[in-house]
């Protein structure tokens, strides 16, 4: 299990730790203001509140297991193969 830190979020993975990688992200993150988005109906119902948002702090934009159709992300993050077939063409 390798632990990575980044901006106080602690992330365990079982893959192996590549800091070439490690080092890259950090260094994109570092400091700037980060919007998690998630799949469901709150996207829906809050898209004025996370436009507005976006717009008032340009944070960096990660997506979790989902790939909004009309808001730019910066990362994807995809927890398992299943989800990476369904959305990997749009990446």
């Amino acid at each position: 299990m390798t632990k990575i830190t980044l901006n106080s979020f602690t992330v365990l993975t079982k893959a192996p730790s590549d800091e070439t990688e490690l080092a890259e992200l950090t260094k994109a993150l570092a400091g700037k203001a980060l919007l998690l988005l998630g799949p469901g109906k709150n996207m829906e119902l809050q898209k004025d509140r996370v436009l507005s948002y976006i717009e008032k702090t340009n944070p960096v934009i990660i997506s979790v297991n989902y790939i909004p159709d009309d808001i730019a992300i910066d990362y994807a993050f995809l927890s398992n193969s299943r989800r990476y077939v369904q959305l990997g063409s749009r990446l």
